[in-house]
């Protein structure tokens, strides 16, 4: 089963750019050299460039540690605060306009509370997803369940520019966030601009099929 990874670091002041030049060069190694590699991107939040979000499409997780056994990032992690945060995902839905390229991202981590989380994830496949296609610069809505925990989920907007990426975070976001705190769910915001993904690869984040 393709698995989803997602990796949160935080880049040393004065180091980020330095930081995402290794995470590219790592990102264009993988897809040189393993034919299984499929679409890889790096974003960097808007409000706070020393974070940084690798998302990644991989066979499974063990391919993917095995990746981190046989190429370890060392110097990556020289680059960055502290271990970085990963976390592993399958998609449950991703809803796309195929012409148009995302170069900007929400990402809203939801951890669910177990008495609604029926509840809260019916209103992140329909209502989150209804609520973002009808702005102007809508790319996609993808929507993922963690694997570890099975009650985290993963939700991405893609925005055609960083101007329809703001208008959303100022007109709906706020709403939405509220809808899923009122069932309980904490909720953990990144927004973003795209810095790279691997080289040759097809337009979007979420064009791969499983």
């Amino acid at each position: 089963m393709s698995v989803l990874v997602v990796v949160r670091r935080r880049a040393q002041p004065g180091l980020e750019e330095q930081a995402i030049e290794e995470m590219m060069r790592r990102v264009a190694d993988r897809s040189r050299n393993d034919r299984r590699s499929r679409l890889v991107w790096v974003f960097q939040a808007v409000d706070d460039p020393a974070q940084l979000l690798y998302t990644g499409v991989w066979p499974s997780i063990a391919d993917y540690w095995q990746r981190q056994q046989s190429k370890p990032a060392a110097q990556l992690d020289a680059l960055c605060v502290g271990p970085p945060e990963r976390y592993f995902f399958e998609r449950l839905r991703t809803v796309e306009v195929a012409s148009l390229r995302a170069h900007a991202v929400d990402c809203t981590f939801v951890q669910l509370a177990p008495a609604e989380g029926a509840t809260a994830e019916r209103f992140l496949l329909e209502d989150s997803h209804r609520a973002a296609q009808h702005l102007p610069g809508f790319v996609l809505h993808a929507l993922y369940r963690g694997l570890d925990p099975p009650s985290l989920r993963f939700v991405m907007h893609g925005w055609e520019s960083l101007a329809a990426l703001e208008r959303f975070r100022h007109e709906v976001l706020p709403a939405l966030v509220r809808e899923l705190s009122v069932t309980g769910a904490t909720v953990t915001l990144f927004a973003g601009r795209t810095r790279g993904g691997a080289a040759g690869l097809p337009h979007g984040l979420y064009t791969w099929r499983a």
